[in-house]
């Protein structure tokens, strides 16, 4: 809320009589917690996007690794037990990282 709208509320709850100020107030305190929900939203969509960028990047990795390890060559090799853990992991990993983003973007407390 700017500074000349604070004063306009102001300016007109010294004109209203006494039980109006309590619907100024009643109306000032809806607008900031419809500002705070805008700014929650915003912030909500920035850290989605940054989640499902960083599960990108980390699957892109894991794929290079396999066809690294896919190509008949002696330049990258691992062990069947040691891509088993890793690609495990990975799955864990992202699968994590959505559910605890899942969960606290759009949990109970909402």
């Amino acid at each position: 809320m700017t500074p000349k709208e604070k004063s306009f509320i102001k300016n007109v709850a010294k004109i209203l009589p006494q039980d109006s100020q309590a619907d100024v107030e009643i109306e000032q305190a809806a607008k900031e917690r419809a500002e705070l929900h805008q700014e929650y939203m915003t912030n909500r969509k920035w850290l989605i996007r940054l989640l499902a960028w960083i599960s990108c990047i980390w699957l892109g990795f894991t794929a290079i690794i396999v066809i690294m390890v896919g190509i008949p060559c002696d330049c990258f090799q691992l062990s069947d037990p040691v891509m088993i853990a890793f690609l495990t992991n990975t799955l864990g990993i992202v699968l994590g990282l959505w559910g605890f983003g899942l969960r606290y973007f759009f949990g109970k407390h909402h």
